[in-house]
């Protein structure tokens, strides 16, 4: 019988496992997939995850597959984890499939990316200022008024749905101050 010598490891259609040898990261098997291990030589732990009861890796798992040693774990992750460390000062846009999903706040977050369309945007919540280029206004009584430059400050107080529609937050603040002739 193969279950005598061999391991089998096998994920369903809405699973996936990462393997453990002797406790380290051994390989990340995505659904429908089987690997089989040899028995008795090397310790085997095998921990699942159920894709339709959430798409959130904990931070413990993250770190390992994202920044393993091995490049080859870290590569099999590509396909299947979506990973980005929020810096201090902005906010992290969680869109799954296209849709914002939630906010994130600083520090590493990971989500599997199998059957969906995941990723994470960045928005800067600091105060920046913008350079608005010189513009030329009229005023009621046909006065030409030229402004050399304008310096405005932005800051994002909440989060913004579909910025890349309008060509990013740049794009939309420019479009807000520009000053019309």
């Amino acid at each position: 019988m193969i279950s005598d010598v061999f391991d089998v490891i096998e994920t369903n259609a809405d699973e996936v496992a990462v393997v453990y040898i002797n406790d380290k990261i051994h390989a990340l098997i995505t659904p429908n997939e089987r690997k089989l291990y040899f028995k008795g030589f090397v310790k085997i732990h095998v921990e699942r995850f159920n894709l339709n009861t959430g798409l959130a890796v904990e931070y413990r798992l993250a770190r390992q597959l994202l920044m393993h040693p091995s490049g080859v774990i870290v590569e099999a992750a590509k396909h299947a984890v979506v990973g980005r460390v929020v810096p201090e000062g902005q906010v992290g846009l969680l869109y799954v499939d296209v849709e914002i999903a939630a906010d994130l706040k600083p520090g590493l977050h990971a989500y599997f990316s199998i059957y969906r369309d995941v990723s994470i945007k960045l928005v800067d919540m600091r105060v920046q200022t913008l350079d608005v280029q010189g513009q030329e206004i009229l005023t009621r009584d046909k006065v030409a008024l030229r402004l050399k430059e304008l310096e405005t400050l932005e800051r994002v107080t909440e989060k913004v749905d579909n910025l890349s529609v309008y060509g990013g937050l740049d794009s939309v603040m420019d479009g807000l101050v520009q000053l019309k002739k």
